[in-house]
């Protein structure tokens, strides 16, 4: 399930980044196609220095490089909460006044070391005060700073650092399981859980508390009962017993670990698992002033654990059910459900807490890389219309060189055929409106001398006839050849009452002579 994304659709990337693992979710939709989920996961070095958290990243975002700078890319925001809180001000220039005065009693950390975003839902004018109903998301910083550095130091520009707690809630609207009632959802990660409490499909309390599967294992670890277990084995021993129900005599995992020894070690973290999720029903339902819950959704990797459903329903008197994301992800992505709700998010959330200059950064960078793909695609094209051109003028140049070729074949008949039609008028100019008999032409025509050549023919009354020609010395001289002519015409009873005209050679070395003549047509 690691396809990259092709032309023609766009990306979104969910990516939540834990203690041991990161895992990346994202959906491409093709135009007019459904939406294809997308799940990865990639293990992390426990404990690794922060400087190969950049190498993580890459390593995990692999296969959509060619998209970092055009897809939207999504990050939990680490650490963070989530309030809705009543604040009043003078006016509303001083709301934002109003909401820093209230951060001391939110957060758990110095303000200072805090990054802040919060929106309004509603105001109001009560008395001389502005009443207004706010939305609040607050995460550490420093920690924010540096998975935002990672990220560029790898490469990408993020999108939006929405709380993981709206990133659940997304999660749970995409596959319904979000209605009017309140509900608790519950993100049991590696080291971090996430718990959101929802009322009306919005998220009105969540904080993240330090707290999460890992610390299950941490207290495995060493010796269990009579026996030591390496954190690996402690690992598998959790995932594969889980919380068994405590009963004389009896030993879980492989090593035959007594069932009391095992649940000795993993009790006080289960129960103080279960004391933060009654603080989110019951002291955040109170602090917002919003409805008890009836039900709580669990995900994350600590949801896998077998028999933990029960256990909690049990302690917290609720139905307590798993929110599965195979429907989206498959099996493998069962339980990530912050990545799968950031990768919902079309655009970044109003309560996004990237910080104004990663946002510039990150706008900048996708502009100029849509920019320069603009370019690259005008650039393509112009290629391929300049070897179109250059392709239809060759085949046009090849077709004028065939024409060519066959017109050198056929210009003598159309020029013949010229000469024929210029003839043929003539002659039809002659008989028809001279009175000149086609009997007459065939005769001149027919016995005229080979050499003298005539060049003009003018025809003008009834029986006025006019002709140019040249003689050519051959056998005698050409004035011989004149004489001859001129008898001729007569002999032939083509013309009587011969004049000679005007003769002389064209040059004084020449053998040709022009000359003209008149006569009375028979």
């Amino acid at each position: 399930m690691t396809t990259p994304p092709t032309l023609g659709s766009w990306l979104r990337i969910g990516v939540d980044i834990n203690a041991r693992t990161l895992n990346a979710a994202w959906v491409t939709q093709r135009f007019g196609s459904p939406p294809q989920w997308h799940y990865l996961e990639r293990p992390r070095s426990y404990g690794a220095p922060a400087t190969t958290l950049s190498q993580d990243l890459a390593a995990l975002l692999h296969p959509l490089r060619a998209h970092r700078f055009t897809a939207g890319l999504m990050v939990s925001a680490p650490t963070s909460t989530v309030r809705s809180l009543t604040v009043q001000a003078a006016d509303a220039k001083y709301i934002p006044e109003a909401v820093r005065a209230e951060l001391p009693k939110l957060l758990p950390y110095e303000v200072d070391r805090a990054q802040v975003q919060f929106r309004v839902r509603r105001q109001q004018r009560v008395d001389d005060a502005l009443e207004c109903a706010v939305s609040l998301a607050a995460c550490e910083a420093a920690s924010l700073q540096d998975a935002l550095d990672a990220l560029w130091q790898a490469g990408w520009g993020v999108r939006g650092f929405p709380p993981a707690a709206l990133a659940l809630v997304q999660t749970a609207k995409a596959l319904g399981a979000v209605r009017q009632d309140a509900v608790v959802l519950v993100d049991i990660g590696e080291r971090l859980t996430t718990m959101v409490l929802i009322e009306a499909g919005e998220a009105v309390y969540a904080r993240d508390v330090t707290l999460g599967g890992d610390h299950l294992t941490d207290a495995l670890t060493g010796q269990v009962g009579p026996v030591a277990l390496t954190w690996e084995e402690a690992d598998a021993l959790k995932r594969e017993v889980g919380i068994p129900e405590a009963q004389a005599g009896l030993a879980v995992g492989p090593r035959r670990i007594p069932v009391g020894a095992y649940l000795s070690m993993v009790q006080p973290i289960l129960e103080q698992l279960v004391s933060e999720i009654r603080r989110t029903m019951t002291f955040g339902a109170q602090a917002v002033s919003a409805s008890a819950p009836v039900r709580v959704m669990i995900s994350g990797e600590g949801s896998r654990l077998p028999q933990i459903t029960s256990w909690l329903s049990g302690k917290l008197a609720v139905p307590v059910t798993r929110l599965n994301c195979e429907p989206l992800l498959g099996s493998a992505g069962a339980t990530a459900a912050v990545s799968c709700g950031l990768a919902l998010f079309s655009h970044p959330p109003k309560l996004d807490l990237q910080p104004p200059a990663s946002k510039q950064r990150s706008v900048l960078t996708q502009a100029a890389a849509w920019c320069w793909r603009g370019i690259a695609l005008a650039t393509l094209a112009i290629w391929i219309g300049t070897g179109v051109w250059h392709v239809r003028r060759r085949h046009v140049a090849d077709e004028l060189r065939a024409i060519n070729v066959r017109w050198a074949t056929v210009q003598p008949i159309v020029e013949m055929k010229d000469n024929v039609d210029a003839y043929m008028q003539l002659t039809h100019r002659l008989t028809v409106e001279r009175g000149v008999s086609a009997a007459w032409f065939r005769t001149l025509a027919g016995d005229f001398p080979k050499a003298v050549r005539l060049t003009t023919l003018a025809v003008s009354g009834p029986h006025e006839v006019r002709l140019e020609a040249e003689a050519q010395e051959r056998a005698q001289s050409p004035e011989a050849y004149v004489s001859e002519f001129a008898l001729w015409l007569d002999r032939a009873d083509l013309c009587r009452n011969v004049q000679l005209g005007s003769t002389g050679r064209k040059e004084a070395d020449n053998t040709l002579v022009t000359f003209s003549l008149t006569c009375q047509r028979s």
